[in-house]
């Protein structure tokens, strides 16, 4: 039997007996309680700093586990203190098992950065504002509602997003019709879809598609 506990305290009431350090493996440091490392000091800052000013994006990639969610929340919060922008993170994994369904996916990021932005400004107008966008088609919505809600913050908006690991990704249904149609899987009646030329093994389940192909898929690819 496997027991799990899940505490939740008001950080004014943590007794000091309590406030002793640990180190953490789950989810992003909270600098007060975990031993951390300095977040800002472990990427370029003023790197970042020059291409927000310059309006351009940027990627932080690294192997799991290894802070890049602890880093991205200390910009965020070295960005709002500095009084020049409103920045907001926004966890957009609950889109990913949704990937099918274009519209559904939009909502989602839509209703995560609604809400985020909203903590941040402590006001309810970005929720709102994704309530009253949601009948727009899926290919406007997003344009639609970044491009209002920076209308209606008072300072440039610093959009943060992050999502989990490509690996925990699965191979869209969509992609699997693509080598299907193109003849590199072979399906018959009652049978699982099967590879239709032995030297397309390698090739297709290393390298095709934008994810990696699950041991379940794999199996069936291969049989």
């Amino acid at each position: 039997m496997t027991w799990a506990c899940i505490a939740f305290m008001n950080q004014d009431k943590i007794d000091s007996d309590m406030a002793e350090r640990f180190f953490n493996t789950a989810g992003p440091n909270i600098v007060e309680e975990n031993y951390t490392l300095d977040p800002l000091g472990r990427f370029n800052l003023s790197e970042i700093l020059l291409l927000i000013k310059q309006k351009r994006y940027f990627v932080l990639h690294a192997p799991r586990q290894t802070g890049k969610t602890t880093c991205v929340l200390a910009l965020r919060d070295y960005l709002n203190k500095t009084g020049d922008y409103t920045a907001v993170y926004a966890n957009i994994k609950g889109g990913q098992g949704l990937r099918n369904d274009v519209g559904e996916v939009i909502g989602t990021v839509c209703s995560r950065i609604a809400f985020t932005t909203g903590i941040i400004v402590h006001d309810d107008y970005p929720v709102n504002l994704f309530k009253s966008l949601r009948d727009l088609p899926a290919g406007d919505m997003l344009t639609t509602y970044l491009s209002r809600l920076s209308e209606q913050l008072p300072k440039p908006l610093v959009l943060l997003s992050g999502s989990d690991d490509p690996s925990d990704f699965q191979l869209p249904e969509y992609d699997i019709s693509y080598v299907q149609d193109v003849g590199l899987i072979k399906v018959e009646k009652g049978k699982p879809r099967r590879i239709a030329n032995a030297i397309y093994k390698e090739i297709i389940l290393r390298e095709y598609g934008p994810a990696p192909i699950r041991p379940e898929q794999e199996k069936e690819m291969r049989a």
